[in-house]
Formats: structure tokens, sequence, C-alpha cells
């Protein structure tokens, strides 16, 4: 029984190492598990793998920040929609969203704008009121992963925007800002 005790504290001794060694990836599999979580793994429900640091991978040769979270509000004060308040936001996985007052709780995805970047972490929007030298205009700007910074101007109208007439509603799409980005 001597051998036999020896062999059994190594075999232990190996169990507890691999505790101690396992990948934070592992651990939380093992608790997402515990509490009956359908998908366990990061990323696998999508399709598409993850790792550690944050970054999401793509189709191939892309990755976007998934930690980056942006939001920015702004409200139409004078004429014809005035009260109106156009929210732009990101979602921390790359993609930002509109949301227009007149539709609550409708968010649309700005990919249906031409030329709408990838990897977006930040976003700001602005509008024009009915008075101004360029009236009922809706400025999106959003910020990329690798600091470019695109822009892309919207007419506001009678319609609520959604992802069916946003696109229509800006013309040319998004352009990318000259000198982003910032040395």
């Amino acid at each position: 029984m001597k051998y036999g005790s020896r062999a059994l504290f190594a075999v232990t001794g190996v169990v507890a190492a691999g505790a101690l060694f396992a990948s934070p990836a592992v651990a939380q599999n093992a608790t997402h598990a515990a509490a009956g979580a359908k998908y366990s793994t990061p990323g696998v429900s999508s399709g598409k793998s993850a790792n550690q640091s944050g970054l999401k991978k793509g189709p191939v040769g892309t990755r976007c920040r998934e930690d980056e979270r942006g939001f920015d509000t702004d409200i139409v004060t004078l004429g014809t929609f005035a009260n109106t308040e156009f929210r732009l936001a990101t979602n921390g996985k790359g993609k930002a969203f509109l949301n227009d007052s007149r539709t609550p709780g409708v968010w649309a995805d700005i990919d249906a704008v031409a030329n709408a970047p990838k990897c977006v972490i930040d976003a700001s929007v602005s509008v024009t009121d009915s008075s101004a030298p360029n009236p009922n205009k809706l400025f999106l700007n959003v910020e990329t992963d690798k600091g470019a910074i695109y822009e892309a101007v919207c007419n506001i109208t009678a319609t609520p925007f959604s992802a069916s007439n946003l696109g229509a509603s800006c013309g040319a799409g998004f352009t990318e800002l000259p000198g982003t980005p910032l040395p």
C-alpha cells in the first residue's frame, strides 16, 4: 500500500495543478454550465470565435473591440420638428444604432446607410433647426476602432427614421473625414 498512496498523492497533485493553471475560459464555462446557461463559450452562439482580450473575430482580417460603447443625443429646438430627439448609440460590438423619438424603442442599425463603417466605438449626433441655413439635417458621426471618423448627413422629414428609410434619407451615406485617423 506504500506505493499506492504515493500514486494517489501524485494524481491529486496533478489535478490540483491543472485547476490552478486552467484558463479563465474553462472556469467561465464551468460557471455558466453550473448556472444552466445555454451557451457557455463566448461567441459560439454567433458562430464566431472570441478571445479573452475583448476582441471578437469577424470576417477574415477584421477584429472589433467589443468593450467600447458610445452614446449621444440632440433635440431639435425650433421649427417643424421641435422637441424631436435623436439618439445614436454603439452596442459594444462594433455596431451603431439611431433612435428617433417619434418611434420610441425603435433603434435603426446604421448599416442601412451607404458606406457605413465597421467596428464603431463612439458616436455623435447633431441636428439643425428648420430656421437654420441648412435646415432639417441630421448629422451622424461615428469613430472606428482604427480612429477614422465618418459622417453622414440625413434629411429630417415628417416620416420618422427607421431601418427601412434611413439609407434613402442619408443620400450618399458615410464619408471619412479628411485627416482621420489622427496621428
